[in-house]
């Protein structure tokens, strides 16, 4: 089936188009449907796939839980969501959060992943070159294939797979009928790209970016599908979120820009400090905060590119303006 979308369009709009599964109940006239298109949407079902070493709960500070848990309760309405993660010792399988919102927790090891992990990271750090095993068939297969069973069995319609690829082919292979979504919130389409990676993506059915940059990086990379690949940004509770009635704004002229997040080259930090040089150096008032923890991922999942400059500069530059660092955990 194909799936058409605009780009940046809302969650509730982008799992609602298409036939088949994905169509959205319309607006019934008379009573009597109206209840029986209730009935049918309680029994859609989507399943929401996020990364293995993410403990999936209803309070997290890790972001694919927090996009993946808020985008359920907006499809809670007209769908029963499930999502998939690690469990702790403290939880239990299976974790109900309301009538359509349920958590499944599955057992990870990771000490073995861990260790490969670092073995690879020097071997790539030794030849400087990137190696693909974060996209490869091998990594936490255990993980996608307990998932792909439990889809099966709960007979979902659409699957959405936070960023790894090789998690949607073997979701997409035990549940060949269900709509596959692939949501990307890094880089890792174009930069660990291989002969199977276009293979397996012919076999999604959307593949969605968080940004223009990631989601056209992917169709310069794959042009075979580039009509699958669109972008919908990640969303905001503007009630939560919103300047405060009680507290005036500051009036001192200083114009605050502020980055959340993991300290790690892969969030980009770099290239925010360095747009930020440029535009200190003709706005003196400029404030910069930088708010998260300094944890670095293995060497593996950075992937640097020797020939970037902007990593290379990393460090030997200073600007005018104020920059502030916030140490805390964030991902």
């Amino acid at each position: 089936m194909r799936v058409r979308v605009r780009e940046g369009m809302p969650y509730r709009r982008l799992v609602g188009l298409g036939a088949g599964k994905l169509s959205l109940l319309r607006r019934c006239r008379s009573p009597s449907r109206a209840h029986d298109q209730e009935t049918i949407a309680c029994s859609r079902r989507i399943a929401i796939v996020c990364q293995p070493w993410d403990h999936v709960a209803l309070e997290s500070n890790n972001s694919i839980v927090i996009v993946s848990y808020q985008l359920a309760r907006c499809l809670a309405r007209e769908w029963h969501v499930t999502i998939y993660g690690r469990r702790t010792s403290r939880q239990e399988r299976r974790e109900i959060d309301s009538e359509n919102i349920e958590f499944r927790h599955l057992k990870i090891r990771h000490r073995p992943q861990a260790i490969i992990e670092r073995l690879l990271s020097i071997v790539a750090c030794f030849k400087r070159r990137r190696i693909n095993y974060m996209l490869s068939a091998w990594y936490h297969l255990f993980y996608a294939v307990r998932v792909a069973l439990s889809i099966r069995a709960s007979k979902c319609d659409v699957v959405l797979v936070h960023n790894f690829l090789q998690f949607a082919s073997v979701i997409k292979l035990f549940n060949p009928s269900a709509t596959i979504c692939l949501h990307m919130h890094c880089e890792w389409l174009r930069q660990f790209a291989t002969s199977a990676s276009e293979r397996r993506l012919r076999k999604v059915d959307l593949i969605i970016g968080v940004s223009a940059y990631i989601t056209e990086g992917s169709r310069i990379r794959f042009p075979a599908i580039a009509e699958r690949c669109h972008t919908v940004y990640n969303g905001v509770d503007t009630d939560r979120f919103c300047p405060s009635p009680g507290v005036p704004a500051q009036s001192d002229g200083t114009h605050r820009l502020l980055f959340v997040g993991r300290l790690s080259p892969e969030k980009g930090v770099h290239v925010l400090i360095q747009a930020f040089k440029i535009l200190g150096e003709s706005h003196p008032t400029l404030r910069l905060d930088i708010v998260g923890g300094a944890y670095t991922q293995a060497y593996l999942y950075l992937a640097p590119d020797p020939d970037d400059p902007a990593m290379a500069s990393l460090g030997h530059s200073t600007a005018s303006g104020f920059l502030t660092w916030c140490g805390g955990n964030s991902s």
